[in-house]
């Protein structure tokens, strides 16, 4: 039906198919994997069950490659903004003024302006696309914390270039919790417990 081709980029998530088809024919599939080894399947299972073709995106030819990600934030450092904090933040952020003077204020709590920040960072970020969506939002609070989910589309859709862009977006974002007093949830681990009666003792 011509939903495939050869030099396409196939996932098949039930049998763990993910690489560039190389050879179809009436039996079998012959596929290249991402780490350069060969793989082929039976073609029915093309037929028979769910699989994506991602060329079109790899091509450029849908509005880009899509990013899910989220980070759980404890929620032991939600705070309201005092005043040294909305000084200090003006001072941190390179952002536009509308934003510090509609956004920034003391009393709102740290997580709200924090929400908005990477929103409004990331619609002025030349690499995240606004269209079909972008989305960042809270998440149902768990035993752990505060999930924050960013859902957007990156315009770099190769490999290699879209998981860089990916990595960078996600450091600056952990980055940007230290300025607004957040941290990320981790589990205690036995480091942490130690530590801990050190600091007690």
């Amino acid at each position: 039906n011509g939903l495939l081709k050869i030099g396409d980029w196939i996932l098949v998530p039930s049998h763990q198919i993910d690489g560039m088809v190389k050879r179809i024919s009436l039996t079998t599939v012959t596929e290249e994997n991402w780490a350069t080894t060969t793989s082929s399947f039976p073609t029915y299972i093309l037929h028979a069950e769910h699989f994506k073709n991602c060329q079109d995106m790899m091509e450029g030819k849908t509005h880009g490659r899509q990013m899910m990600k989220t980070f759980v934030i404890d929620t032991g450092w939600f705070h309201p903004l005092t005043e040294m904090d909305v000084e200090r933040l003006k001072m941190t952020l390179d952002v536009d003024e509308c934003f510090i003077k509609h956004t920034i204020k003391t009393g709102a709590l740290n997580m709200e302006v924090f929400r908005q920040y990477v929103y409004h960072w990331m619609m002025n970020n030349q690499h995240v696309i606004q269209q079909p969506r972008l989305i960042v939002r809270w998440l149902e609070q768990t035993d752990n914390g505060m999930p924050l989910r960013i859902f957007a589309y990156l315009s770099d859709t190769m490999f290699d270039a879209f998981e860089w862009r990916q990595s960078q977006i996600m450091e600056h974002i952990i980055k940007a919790m230290g300025w607004f007093d957040l941290q990320l949830y981790q589990s205690p681990s036995g480091y942490d417990a130690s530590n801990s009666n050190i600091h007690l003792t």
